[in-house]
Protein backbone atom coordinates (compact mmCIF):
# COMPACT_ATOMS: atom_id res chain seq x y z
CA UNK A 1 0.00 0.00 0.00
CA UNK A 2 0.99 3.63 -0.52
CA UNK A 3 0.24 6.34 2.02
CA UNK A 4 0.51 10.11 1.91
CA UNK A 5 1.12 12.01 5.14
CA UNK A 6 0.22 15.69 4.85
CA UNK A 7 1.47 18.29 7.29
CA UNK A 8 1.01 21.99 7.75
CA UNK A 9 3.36 23.60 10.27
CA UNK A 10 5.93 21.42 12.01
CA UNK A 11 7.46 22.87 15.17
CA UNK A 12 10.84 21.80 16.48
CA UNK A 13 14.56 22.40 16.40
CA UNK A 14 16.41 23.19 13.20
CA UNK A 15 17.24 20.16 11.10
CA UNK A 16 20.77 18.88 10.56
CA UNK A 17 22.92 19.05 7.44
CA UNK A 18 21.63 22.33 6.01
CA UNK A 19 18.04 21.11 5.59
CA UNK A 20 16.65 24.53 6.52
CA UNK A 21 17.20 26.28 3.20
CA UNK A 22 13.93 28.22 3.06
CA UNK A 23 12.11 30.53 5.43
CA UNK A 24 8.80 29.60 6.96
CA UNK A 25 5.87 31.69 8.10
CA UNK A 26 7.23 31.57 11.65
CA UNK A 27 10.60 32.89 10.43
CA UNK A 28 8.71 35.74 8.76
CA UNK A 29 6.83 36.50 11.99
CA UNK A 30 10.08 36.59 13.92
CA UNK A 31 11.65 38.91 11.35
CA UNK A 32 8.81 41.42 11.89
CA UNK A 33 9.63 41.83 15.62
CA UNK A 34 10.82 45.37 16.23
CA UNK A 35 9.91 46.61 12.75
CA UNK A 36 8.09 49.96 12.78
CA UNK A 37 5.95 49.28 9.68
CA UNK A 38 2.74 47.44 10.54
CA UNK A 39 2.21 43.88 9.35
CA UNK A 40 -1.21 42.39 8.68
CA UNK A 41 -1.91 38.89 9.99
CA UNK A 42 -5.26 37.26 9.31
CA UNK A 43 -7.50 35.43 11.75
CA UNK A 44 -9.33 33.43 9.07
CA UNK A 45 -6.27 31.53 7.78
CA UNK A 46 -6.23 28.47 10.01
CA UNK A 47 -3.33 26.03 10.15
CA UNK A 48 -2.72 22.81 12.00
CA UNK A 49 0.47 22.76 14.06
CA UNK A 50 2.31 19.58 15.03
CA UNK A 51 5.53 18.96 16.92
CA UNK A 52 8.41 17.29 15.10
CA UNK A 53 8.54 14.52 17.73
CA UNK A 54 4.90 13.68 16.95
CA UNK A 55 5.74 13.56 13.23
CA UNK A 56 8.55 11.10 13.97
CA UNK A 57 6.15 8.92 16.00
CA UNK A 58 3.66 8.92 13.10
CA UNK A 59 6.36 8.03 10.57
CA UNK A 60 7.62 5.24 12.81
CA UNK A 61 4.07 3.92 13.22
CA UNK A 62 3.50 3.68 9.47
CA UNK A 63 6.97 2.29 8.72
CA UNK A 64 6.25 -0.58 11.09
CA UNK A 65 2.78 -1.43 9.77
CA UNK A 66 2.53 -4.20 7.22
CA UNK A 67 -1.16 -4.00 6.36
CA UNK A 68 -3.98 -1.49 6.40
CA UNK A 69 -7.12 -2.53 8.20
CA UNK A 70 -10.62 -1.70 7.02
CA UNK A 71 -11.22 0.61 9.98
CA UNK A 72 -8.29 2.94 9.25
CA UNK A 73 -9.20 6.61 9.52
CA UNK A 74 -7.27 7.56 6.39
CA UNK A 75 -9.20 8.46 3.28
CA UNK A 76 -9.17 5.55 0.82
CA UNK A 77 -8.34 6.71 -2.67
CA UNK A 78 -9.52 4.94 -5.86
CA UNK A 79 -6.14 3.29 -6.39
CA UNK A 80 -5.87 1.89 -2.86
CA UNK A 81 -3.70 4.71 -1.57
CA UNK A 82 -4.51 6.40 1.72
CA UNK A 83 -4.10 10.04 2.69
CA UNK A 84 -3.64 11.13 6.31
CA UNK A 85 -3.46 14.66 7.68
CA UNK A 86 -0.89 15.07 10.43
CA UNK A 87 -1.75 17.91 12.73
CA UNK A 88 -2.45 18.96 16.25
CA UNK A 89 -5.83 18.84 17.95
CA UNK A 90 -6.62 22.54 17.40
CA UNK A 91 -6.53 24.88 14.46
CA UNK A 92 -4.39 27.98 14.93
CA UNK A 93 -4.79 31.22 12.99
CA UNK A 94 -1.84 33.06 11.49
CA UNK A 95 -2.65 35.89 13.91
CA UNK A 96 -2.32 33.53 16.89
CA UNK A 97 1.00 32.21 15.56
CA UNK A 98 2.34 35.73 15.04
CA UNK A 99 1.36 36.69 18.59
CA UNK A 100 3.05 33.56 19.97
CA UNK A 101 6.30 34.45 18.17
CA UNK A 102 6.21 38.13 19.25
Amino acid sequence: PVICLRSSIILGPLGPYGCNVHSTFLHFCNSRNGVKDPTTFYKDEIRSVIGVKDVVKILYYFMNRHTFENNDEGKLMNNGQRVYNMGGPQGVSRMEMALAVA
